[in-house]
Protein backbone atom coordinates (compact mmCIF):
# COMPACT_ATOMS: atom_id res chain seq x y z
CA UNK A 1 0.00 0.00 0.00
CA UNK A 2 1.40 3.59 -0.84
CA UNK A 3 -0.69 5.99 1.43
CA UNK A 4 2.71 5.91 3.88
CA UNK A 5 4.33 7.36 1.12
CA UNK A 6 1.30 9.54 -0.07
CA UNK A 7 2.60 12.92 1.77
CA UNK A 8 6.21 12.55 0.39
CA UNK A 9 5.02 11.83 -3.17
CA UNK A 10 2.93 15.25 -2.75
CA UNK A 11 5.86 17.36 -1.43
CA UNK A 12 7.90 15.62 -3.81
CA UNK A 13 6.81 16.97 -6.70
CA UNK A 14 7.14 13.28 -8.07
CA UNK A 15 5.75 12.86 -12.06
CA UNK A 16 3.40 9.96 -12.03
CA UNK A 17 2.29 8.84 -14.89
CA UNK A 18 -0.80 5.93 -15.86
CA UNK A 19 -0.38 4.46 -18.54
CA UNK A 20 -4.11 3.58 -19.33
CA UNK A 21 -7.38 5.75 -19.63
CA UNK A 22 -8.92 2.17 -18.48
CA UNK A 23 -11.47 4.07 -15.79
CA UNK A 24 -11.05 0.50 -13.49
CA UNK A 25 -7.39 1.01 -13.49
CA UNK A 26 -7.77 4.74 -12.25
CA UNK A 27 -10.31 3.28 -9.84
CA UNK A 28 -6.96 0.95 -8.45
CA UNK A 29 -5.23 4.17 -8.41
CA UNK A 30 -7.38 5.17 -6.41
CA UNK A 31 -7.10 2.38 -4.08
CA UNK A 32 -3.44 2.50 -4.00
CA UNK A 33 -3.46 6.14 -4.07
CA UNK A 34 -6.22 7.56 -1.74
CA UNK A 35 -8.30 11.40 -2.55
CA UNK A 36 -7.07 10.67 -6.06
CA UNK A 37 -9.46 11.15 -9.10
CA UNK A 38 -8.84 11.14 -12.42
CA UNK A 39 -10.16 13.11 -14.91
CA UNK A 40 -13.34 12.17 -16.99
CA UNK A 41 -12.37 11.70 -21.08
CA UNK A 42 -8.78 11.75 -21.12
CA UNK A 43 -7.24 12.75 -24.79
CA UNK A 44 -4.87 10.92 -26.88
CA UNK A 45 -1.96 13.12 -25.16
CA UNK A 46 -3.31 12.22 -21.67
CA UNK A 47 -5.01 13.71 -18.95
CA UNK A 48 -4.15 14.86 -15.54
CA UNK A 49 -5.24 13.48 -12.74
CA UNK A 50 -7.13 16.14 -10.73
CA UNK A 51 -6.54 15.32 -7.11
CA UNK A 52 -6.04 16.59 -3.37
CA UNK A 53 -3.78 13.48 -3.08
CA UNK A 54 -0.57 12.84 -5.35
CA UNK A 55 -1.88 13.82 -9.15
CA UNK A 56 -0.94 11.71 -12.02
CA UNK A 57 -1.89 11.80 -15.60
CA UNK A 58 -3.00 9.07 -17.65
CA UNK A 59 -1.72 8.63 -20.99
CA UNK A 60 -2.85 5.84 -23.09
CA UNK A 61 -1.01 3.32 -24.57
CA UNK A 62 -0.23 3.19 -28.61
CA UNK A 63 0.96 -0.22 -28.66
CA UNK A 64 -0.98 -2.37 -31.24
CA UNK A 65 -1.16 -5.25 -28.48
CA UNK A 66 -0.48 -8.19 -31.20
CA UNK A 67 2.25 -10.44 -29.47
CA UNK A 68 1.73 -13.62 -30.58
CA UNK A 69 0.16 -15.91 -27.83
CA UNK A 70 2.64 -19.04 -29.19
CA UNK A 71 5.91 -17.07 -27.81
CA UNK A 72 4.29 -17.27 -24.30
CA UNK A 73 4.88 -20.56 -22.29
CA UNK A 74 1.67 -19.04 -20.27
CA UNK A 75 -1.20 -16.18 -19.74
CA UNK A 76 1.13 -14.49 -17.20
CA UNK A 77 3.84 -14.51 -19.19
CA UNK A 78 1.82 -12.89 -22.48
CA UNK A 79 0.22 -10.45 -19.66
CA UNK A 80 3.75 -9.32 -18.43
CA UNK A 81 5.04 -9.12 -21.75
CA UNK A 82 2.14 -6.92 -23.53
CA UNK A 83 2.40 -4.81 -19.95
CA UNK A 84 6.37 -4.31 -20.58
CA UNK A 85 5.48 -3.49 -24.49
CA UNK A 86 2.95 -0.82 -23.23
CA UNK A 87 4.92 1.05 -20.47
CA UNK A 88 7.81 1.27 -23.14
CA UNK A 89 6.32 2.80 -25.68
CA UNK A 90 4.39 5.23 -22.93
CA UNK A 91 7.29 6.16 -21.61
CA UNK A 92 9.65 6.96 -24.49
CA UNK A 93 6.57 9.85 -25.22
CA UNK A 94 6.86 10.70 -21.24
CA UNK A 95 10.12 10.33 -19.70
CA UNK A 96 11.16 14.19 -20.13
CA UNK A 97 8.20 15.09 -18.11
CA UNK A 98 7.52 11.59 -15.71
CA UNK A 99 9.36 10.19 -12.98
CA UNK A 100 7.38 7.16 -12.17
CA UNK A 101 5.32 4.88 -14.65
CA UNK A 102 2.40 2.42 -13.93
CA UNK A 103 1.54 0.18 -16.48
CA UNK A 104 -0.85 -2.97 -16.64
CA UNK A 105 -2.35 -5.64 -18.67
CA UNK A 106 -5.19 -7.79 -18.72
CA UNK A 107 -6.12 -10.93 -19.90
CA UNK A 108 -9.14 -13.41 -20.36
CA UNK A 109 -8.05 -17.01 -20.06
CA UNK A 110 -10.47 -20.30 -20.44
CA UNK A 111 -9.51 -23.57 -20.42
CA UNK A 112 -5.91 -22.47 -21.05
CA UNK A 113 -6.71 -20.65 -24.40
CA UNK A 114 -5.92 -16.61 -24.08
CA UNK A 115 -9.49 -14.84 -24.94
CA UNK A 116 -7.51 -10.97 -24.85
CA UNK A 117 -9.17 -8.09 -22.60
CA UNK A 118 -12.41 -8.70 -22.02
CA UNK A 119 -14.70 -6.37 -23.99
CA UNK A 120 -17.46 -5.73 -20.80
CA UNK A 121 -17.27 -5.10 -17.31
Amino acid sequence: MLLPYCARLRSSGVRIVLASTSPRRRDLMALLLPAIGAAAGASAAGSAGESVGVPFACVPSNFAEDLPHSAHASAASYAQATCAAKAAEVWSRVADRADVLIAADTVVVRDGVILEKPQCQ
